[in-house]
């Protein structure tokens, strides 16, 4: 096997999710709202692809990331039985799309707490 060969065999993809913290690039991206969170489904070989998978589909809705939290493997959450209806049906979706980046529902808030 070669050393290229050896690299792709370490890089698995898995799923990954987490809670992602959204704030909009421009004013009308998110409806005048001042930020997001949002749970994100994705196909990674670690957090920091998952965190590059999340800029991402960000970028392409106008936002940025402020924050990541609680990137996990979709197997754990899986095995300990604690995988939401909604991460469920986004999980069902990614997994025939090695490409895939789903996000859920989008929580706003209208404005920065003082």
């Amino acid at each position: 096997m070669t050393a290229k060969e050896s690299k792709r065999v370490q890089r698995r993809l898995d799923l990954w999710t987490g809670l992602v913290w959204l704030k909009p690039l421009k004013p009308d991206a998110l409806e005048g709202r001042a930020g997001a969170y949002t749970n994100i489904v994705t196909w990674a070989t670690g957090t920091d692809e998952f965190r590059r998978n999340c800029d991402t589909i960000a970028a392409k809705m106008d936002l940025y990331v402020m924050e990541v939290e609680n990137v996990r493997l979709v197997s754990s959450l899986e095995a300990e039985g604690t995988l939401t209806e909604e991460l469920e049906e986004m999980v069902v979706r990614a997994e025939g799309n090695p490409k895939a980046i789903i996000y859920g529902t989008f929580h706003m808030y209208p404005h920065e707490d003082a």
